[in-house]
């Protein structure tokens, strides 16, 4: 993003960098320790995959800050959607897991029930972009490449949705590997 926020949202993006500082700080610092490790030969490869994971768990961390802030609570009763009625009564947390590229985040939000239609749902879920989705809008995406990248390209392998986001098993035949990082790498 170039454009300049307003100054309400650029107020709100300080305090999340503020907080996003404080909850990463560990990470920025082993990351300095394996490049200060890596001597004079920081592109060594394992190096740059090092610094690639450490870098995700950042993204992680920032989207787990930023979940916990958006958990869709809205007072003891919202607007069901389904029927037009203020009749949905806040009734619990609940848990959501979802498939980011960076990792499967899991997180809380508030859950509202209408006894008039019967129906549940979570406000969150529409503010974070997610509706009823498992994988991220990004995840989506990433995964309709890789099919079509599979397709077009003859790679052996198969794109997978693991505890640490999307990834792609590596084990081509001719020279490509997957998908690494956002894009084809020739080997």
């Amino acid at each position: 993003m170039n454009a300049p926020l307003p100054p309400d949202q650029e107020e709100q993006a300080q305090q999340l960098a503020a907080r996003l500082a404080e909850a990463s700080r560990d990470d920025f610092l082993r990351m300095a320790r394996l490049l200060v490790a890596a001597g004079e030969t920081p592109f060594d490869g394992d190096t740059e995959f090092q610094l690639r994971d450490h870098a995700l768990r950042l993204g992680v961390r920032a989207l787990k800050v930023r979940l916990a802030e958006k958990n869709g609570r809205d007072g003891s009763s919202v607007t069901c959607p389904h029927c037009g009625q203020a009749a949905a009564a806040f009734h619990d947390d609940r848990g959501r897991t979802i498939t980011s590229l960076c990792c499967t985040v899991r997180y809380q939000r508030a859950y509202y029930y209408c006894r008039r239609d019967g129906d549940g749902f979570c406000p969150a879920d529409q503010q974070v972009g997610m509706g009823d989705r498992r994988l991220s809008p990004a995840g989506e995406r990433v995964t309709a490449l890789a099919g079509r990248a599979e397709a077009a390209v003859p790679v052996v392998g198969r794109a997978v949705a693991s505890g640490r986001g999307i990834l792609r098993e590596e084990r081509a035949s001719d020279g490509v590997s997957g998908i690494r990082g956002g894009g084809l790498a020739h080997r």
